[in-house]
């Protein structure tokens, strides 16, 4: 099984960043609208998720990080128990299914049966989803084996606290996770605006570097070609070359302006996207412009 170790608790993209998905849809049986409400059992020693967003991210990955090290020294209770804090910490489906797969290795089918349900319901595009669905199958016919679960024992209610005493904090289940210390939070990669910045600037360097270049080196041609050209040689032979160098003189130059301004739309957009990670309303316009002796790009920002 391949386990999904990148993209737990991401920010989602707001505003202008924002890129519509299509999602496909999968129906595996009437248990997955029960999963969309079932979570693991937050584990002793999990820490509350803090207040501030990046500093929930980092906590989160942090214990995240853990339960990979753990899967990979074999230890898969310790692992699946990390992975839960993770997901009490900040929910994300890729957590759920790194859950699964270590409860699933360390015995607890029913919770990685339940893990995986939730994990489908709420990742219908994820590209590993035949995958979980049939492990969601083998583990099911596992839990479909195994004695019903017996209800929790009906507890007495506790005795009502002093007035001058606070409530005792209720304990809850699940093997012990050591705390940690929030570290930086993970990457998210680069955005939208980025990748099309780059691939601005490196079309107007292919636009202005190779086109100009290669109407250069046309131009050049013809303009030797009328230098070279032997005494007494006729206009109508030479006048071709001149109107060819001129053309080509011309291409150059349009090449040159066109590559600058696609260049310059480039270099735009990686600034905007630079100011935009501390702001969600910076954003960037590219607009097309043409007209009697005008042409070339228009670009409007904004911070």
């Amino acid at each position: 099984m391949n386990d999904m170790r990148s993209g737990f608790c991401r920010r989602p993209r707001t505003g202008r960043r924002t890129i519509p998905l299509v999602l496909a849809g999968l129906c595996l049986g009437p248990g997955l609208a029960a999963a969309q409400v079932w979570s693991p059992a937050v584990p002793v020693g999990c820490p509350d998720a803090p207040a501030d967003p990046g500093a929930r991210r980092a906590l989160a990955g942090e214990f995240f990080s853990r339960g990979m090290t753990a899967d990979e020294t074999g230890d898969h209770e310790a692992a699946a128990s990390a992975y839960a804090c993770c997901f009490h910490i900040t929910p994300h489906p890729n957590t759920l299914y790194n859950l699964a797969l270590s409860a699933e290795k360390a015995g607890d089918v029913r919770t990685a049966q339940h893990a995986l349900e939730r994990y489908i319901a709420e990742a219908p595009g994820a590209l590993n989803l035949g995958e979980a669905a049939g492990l969601l199958a083998t583990v099911s016919r596992r839990v479909a084996e195994l004695p019903p679960e017996e209800p929790p024992p009906d507890e007495p209610p506790p005795d009502e606290p002093p007035p001058d005493e606070p409530p005792p904090t209720p304990a809850v289940s699940g093997p012990a996770v050591p705390a940690v210390t929030p570290q930086t939070p993970p990457d998210d990669g680069p955005s939208v605006m980025a990748i099309a910045g780059w691939s601005l600037l490196g079309g107007g360097l292919a636009i202005g570097v190779a086109g100009g270049a290669a109407f250069g080196v046309l131009a050049d041609q013809e303009a030797d070609a009328v230098e070279g050209s032997e005494p007494g040689t006729p206009w109508t032979e030479i006048q071709p070359h001149l109107v060819r160098h001129d053309d080509y003189q011309t291409a150059e130059i349009a090449m040159l302006a066109v590559g600058g301004a696609v260049l310059a739309a480039g270099i735009v957009l990686l600034i905007v996207d630079a100011a935009g990670e501390s702001s969600a309303e910076a954003g960037a316009v590219v607009v097309p412009l043409a007209g009697d002796g005008v042409g070339g790009l228009a670009l409007a920002g904004w911070f």
